[in-house]
């Protein structure tokens, strides 16, 4: 797998999460056109990136976060796991079987009516005249 086909693979994932959004829900979406790259181990990399969803006024990203766990509880291509993140909000990371694509859904870090989801792709290997450091 290339860098440029983890990062694929990782943005069409964050749009099918973002789908299980209903749409009135929706204000606006966007995704990030770049990414970094994260070090799996000492000769892999991953590509992360993120969505963020503009929610209407009056939603509530918690009942959505709940959801969005629910769907992949019952369908079984990531395993959600809950937990509260560090401001006490309910977050859920959707794990790949192998362990090491991963997704996290929940409040945006900058409004109350934002959800993100950010990715962490499969793990690849670097062609070794690609420097790992800036966007991608």
């Amino acid at each position: 797998m290339t860098w440029q086909e983890a990062k694929k693979s990782a943005q069409q994932t964050e749009n099918e999460i973002v789908a299980l959004i209903p749409s009135d829900q929706i204000v606006t979406t966007t995704q990030g056109a770049t990414g970094t790259l994260l070090s799996c181990d000492d000769t892999q990399y991953q590509w992360t990136g993120r969505t963020t969803v503009k929610l209407a006024p009056g939603a509530d990203v918690e009942p959505l976060v709940t959801t969005i766990a629910e769907h992949y509880d019952e369908n079984g291509d990531l395993t959600p796991e809950q937990y509260a993140d560090i401001n006490g909000d309910l977050t859920v990371q959707l794990i790949a079987h192998d362990g090491k694509e991963n997704y996290l859904v929940g409040a945006g870090t900058k409004s109350a009516e934002e959800l993100e989801v950010t990715s962490f792709s499969a793990c690849f290997v670097l062609p070794d005249d690609v420097y790992p450091g800036g966007e991608f």
